[in-house]
């Protein structure tokens, strides 16, 4: 499967392997989820484990920010 394919569907990709799909900083990441940046460090080293939804809604909000980003 190729990264784009992945990256739209979210379920196979880390927050971090998004993150760095999109060449944003968890701080970016962080201002346009509106999830802390404590809360997506803790995700990508793995101290804690988000909700798999959760990865297909930042990946589908990652999207619409690309794409308003090209308009």
């Amino acid at each position: 499967m190729h990264i784009n394919e992945k990256v739209r569907d979210g379920n196979d990709l880390s927050i971090k392997e998004l993150r760095l799909h999109y060449g944003i900083t968890q701080v970016q990441l962080s201002e346009i989820t509106g999830i802390p940046k404590r809360t997506i460090s803790n995700w990508e080293t793995g101290e804690r484990t988000p909700a798999p939804y959760i990865t297909s809604l930042i990946s589908a909000k990652l999207e619409l920010e690309f794409l308003r980003s090209k308009e």
